[in-house]
């Protein structure tokens, strides 16, 4: 039995779906320092208002700290609040967006394949794709071991009671 390798989540959402996500605690990390940024940014806008009153400073530097301390803020929103999942079960796998408690779903397959190719250096580069007919998406690209992707595959496919293929080789 496979486990699910290193930074990945098993989570059960509020609507009962189990999914996969991606570094969920360094998100909400990164989400929390942008935060703390944003504040930053607001007080440097402050101090700039301030000395703009006084006149020693130009409206402009304040206009500027006030955009950057609101894309910061609209970062840190975006980080906390969204996220990509992979829904497993039921014979298929969903690639979904959710945002607060909205979902939406991208791409739905009905098997994986684990494909093999090089990078622009000749390099060796493995990746997960879920497929549904013609169409794939990524979930995992860019390992330099097929352990990664192939652990991944086996997890998912077992717990989706979906296939993993080896894709077809490439002339």
């Amino acid at each position: 039995m496979s486990a699910l390798p290193d930074g990945w989540e098993d989570l059960t959402t509020p609507e009962g779906d189990r999914v996969l996500v991606w570094q969920l605690a360094l998100r909400r990390r990164t989400a929390r320092f942008a935060a703390g940024l944003a504040a930053a940014m607001a007080l440097v806008a402050l101090m700039f208002a301030w000395s703009a009153a006084l006149a020693t400073s130009s409206p402009g530097a304040v206009i500027l700290a006030l955009a950057i301390a609101i894309a910061l803020a609209a970062l840190a929103w975006w980080l906390g609040s969204s996220r990509m999942e992979i829904a497993v079960g039921g014979g298929r796998i969903v690639w979904r967006r959710r945002v607060g408690g909205h979902l939406q779903d991208l791409f739905v397959a009905d098997h994986l394949e684990l494909d093999m190719g090089r990078d622009a250096d000749g390099k060796t580069l493995y990746r997960l794709d879920a497929v549904a007919g013609a169409q794939r998406r990524v979930l995992v690209r860019g390992q330099k071991s097929p352990a990664g992707p192939s652990a991944l595959g086996a997890w998912i496919a077992r717990e989706a009671g979906v296939p993993l293929r080896k894709a077809p080789a490439r002339n």
